[in-house]
């Protein structure tokens, strides 16, 4: 009789998902949660600074499906098994602080506690975008005491009469590069300015606001350049300019023994190593830890958020309100935060310090090359 050879055992399906799908996704969460361990200022690093929650979820996935598909003599269980949940929780370590299970670094109270207060929304209104009465119904129903505008040129000043009509008070710098700025006050400014710390092109705002009872607020408005556009030399550029202003003013406000708010765009997410030493060295409170993320980029990809629009202040101040607003056409949410002056609360709330690590590193990115990069 003539014989036949055995048929070859296909390839079971779960050892395929392996082999596609789980250990080049373990390799790569692994590589996203080394990358930014280093300090290098280079856009391809830097940008792992952004998706630690997305990456958390792809490596719990990776491993989910690695436990589904293990077998006894697979030689890269190492790698799913260890390494990959090791690279999940540190991401998660980074991104648990602003969770309601961490502590909050900003004491929350209720009107009725409260003397002087100060409300105000930031938004990065996109300067594309071509839908300006959702804005204005956003300032409307938040009636904010200051409204810090970002990416505003010549046509969206021209589009905002309505509010110029409610805030008496303004600083204006339209631009047509993504970088134009506006603030509108209802409250008195004092020597506001506007400044180019670090590009030509890219300006910032430096006031002071004066509350009904006559004390003093110190207010600094931002919106540096991110890390991964082209300069005018057509390279790609670092996070070095970006770091450099965050240092600068860092630096200015550390010494103030005054109410202190700094608001805008960062281009920076709350728990990168770059934010948070900016709140180290400026002695700032974030209102987000302990509570939510509040992620304002990006309003179209639920996907893909990130907490890019900030405000820090103070130990003066204490938090009434913080939320995120309706989309309003633009690809950032606004955000709306109500604070509370409490000269008291200075006592009772303890500043992030920085370390000799943070000085020496902030020396290095302002005299760093990259820094002046236009």
């Amino acid at each position: 009789m003539p014989s036949f050879a055995p048929p070859k055992p296909r390839p079971a399906k779960r050892s395929l998902l392996v082999r596609r799908f789980a250990h080049p996704l373990g390799a790569f969460v692994c590589l996203a949660t080394l990358l930014p361990v280093f300090r290098s200022s280079r856009w391809w690093v830097r940008l792992f600074d952004f998706p630690r929650v997305q990456i958390s979820t792809l490596g719990a996935a990776a491993v989910i499906a690695g436990l589904l598909a293990r077998r006894k003599s697979d030689p890269f269980d190492p790698l799913l098994h260890g390494l990959v949940p090791a690279a999940v929780i540190a991401q998660l370590a980074h991104i648990y602080r602003f969770t309601p299970g961490f502590p909050k670094q900003v004491m929350s109270k209720t009107k009725s506690e409260t003397g002087d207060t100060l409300s105000l929304l930031t938004s990065n209104v996109l300067m594309s975008n071509r839908n300006p009465a959702a804005l204005q119904d956003v300032i409307a129903r938040c009636r904010p005491d200051l409204v810090l505008l970002l990416e505003t040129d010549q046509w969206w000043e021209d589009q905002l009469v309505r509010v110029d009509r409610d805030y008496p008070y303004s600083v204006k710098c339209p631009l047509g590069n993504t970088y134009g700025m506006h603030l509108y006050s209802k409250l008195p400014l004092i020597e506001p300015e506007v400044r180019f710390l670090i590009h030509p092109d890219v300006p910032s705002i430096r006031t002071q606001i004066r509350l009904p009872s006559g004390r003093q607020v110190h207010f600094y408005g931002m919106h540096p350049k991110p890390p991964g556009q082209q300069n005018r030399n057509g390279e790609i550029r670092s996070s070095g300019p970006r770091d450099a202003e965050l240092v600068q003013i860092a630096y200015e406000i550390r010494n103030l023994d005054v109410p202190v708010i700094v608001a805008g765009d960062f281009n920076d997410v709350a728990w990168s190593h770059t934010t948070r030493r900016f709140q180290r060295l400026g002695r700032v409170l974030d209102p987000r830890v302990g509570r939510v993320f509040f992620n304002s980029f990006h309003a179209d990809h639920p996907w893909m958020r990130f907490p890019l629009d900030h405000l820090f202040h103070s130990l003066h101040f204490t938090l009434l309100d913080f939320a995120r607003q309706p989309h309003i056409g633009s690809d950032h949410f606004p955000i709306f935060a109500e604070l509370s002056l409490e000269p008291e609360a200075k006592g009772e709330q303890k500043p992030p310090e920085a370390d000799h690590s943070d000085f020496k590193e902030a020396t290095e990115v302002l005299h760093s090359p990259e820094a002046k990069q236009t």
